[in-house]
């Protein structure tokens, strides 16, 4: 504040004279301007957390003591870093206990970029190619003297979209072996489908929307391969059924890319949620390509499903 006073004006003009509950410090640096920057513009038993390499040098005067702030400390990501048996074993916390786990946090912030709430271009000062990250990586580590924000690196490649919906393989006909792929993989896929499928073919691939869950699953159940991508069951030619077990919103898309494909289709409830989707589903499933699609109505097999169509049977309804 002391080289730009008009910093005191904005903030006051911001806050209504009052300051700010909360600062968040995100810099790297060996100056201590940052925290003094944060006292000075936080209000009466203010919030001051720091997440960036900073000197953790505080100044009881003027601001800390008399405004009895409160300093806490975040480590980066969120729970889970450094735990090796979250981030190397695999093993997550439980979401009621633990919303916001550091792949939460991460797969939050990707989400934000992909609906463009999130616009990260203003930031990008640099941009590489991988061939040259060496240079990339000096200006990072300062041995390359020059000022930098964000740094982009490009692989090849990378400038063309892949489709949103995979070409068909070659020879639409399934082959007669049973090449396994689950596309979601939650509670009731572990503890019902994927246990009962196992035996009857090749577990070749499992995705869900968390790289650790996939890790988990995947070596839990002793898949070939696991990733977060759809598309690495999609295209993969050694599987020719699909098992979808996602979001319900996600069903109709999903079935109709693994249709397209020339893949066997089971679907957990419902097929669709809308009736353009469902009409879509239907359009990909009546085509000649020897495919089958089945619909996954779990309650169907519950001692009460099957005690109701046993009472309603004779009244000549369908059930």
């Amino acid at each position: 504040m002391r080289e730009d006073p008009g910093l005191a004006v904005a903030f006051d003009a911001f806050t209504g004279g009052h300051g700010f509950d909360a600062v968040i410090i995100t810099a790297a640096t060996q100056s201590s301007d940052p925290v003094e920057l944060a006292t000075a513009s936080l209000r009466q038993k203010g919030v001051l957390v720091i997440v960036g390499a900073v000197p953790m040098n505080i100044p009881r005067e003027p601001h800390f003591y008399k405004k009895e702030l409160e300093l806490k400390i975040s480590c980066s990501y969120g729970p889970g870093r450094y735990d090796h048996t979250y981030e190397e074993g695999g093993q997550d916390y439980p979401y009621g206990y633990v919303r916001w786990t550091e792949n939460r946090n991460m797969a939050a912030f990707v989400k934000l970029l992909e609906n463009r709430t999130v616009d990260v271009q203003p930031l990008i000062t640099h941009v590489f190619g991988i061939e040259e990250a060496e240079r990339a990586y000096d200006l990072v580590t300062g041995k390359t003297p020059e000022r930098h924000i964000a740094i982009l690196l490009k692989y090849p490649g990378s400038q063309t979209p892949r489709p949103s919906t995979p070409p068909p393989v070659s020879g639409a006909a399934p082959s007669p072996s049973v090449g396994i792929g689950f596309v979601g993989a939650g509670s009731f896929a572990q503890k019902f489908l994927i246990p009962f499928v196992r035996d009857q073919g090749d577990l070749v691939a499992v995705v869900t929307s968390r790289g650790i869950t996939a890790k988990s699953v995947g070596e839990k159940f002793k898949f070939r391969s696991y990733s977060t991508e759809p598309r690495d069951v999609l295209e993969n030619p050694a599987i020719n059924t699909v098992f979808i077990a996602t979001r319900h919103d996600t069903h109709a898309q999903l079935a109709v890319a693994a249709l397209e494909a020339g893949k066997h289709v089971f679907v957990e409830k419902p097929l669709a949620i809308r009736e353009d989707e469902f009409a879509r589903v239907v359009e990909a499933a009546q085509r000649d390509s020897g495919c089958r699609l089945m619909v996954g109505f779990n309650r169907r097999f519950s001692p009460l499903a099957r005690r109701a169509f046993e009472v309603f049977q004779p009244l000549g309804g369908r059930c």
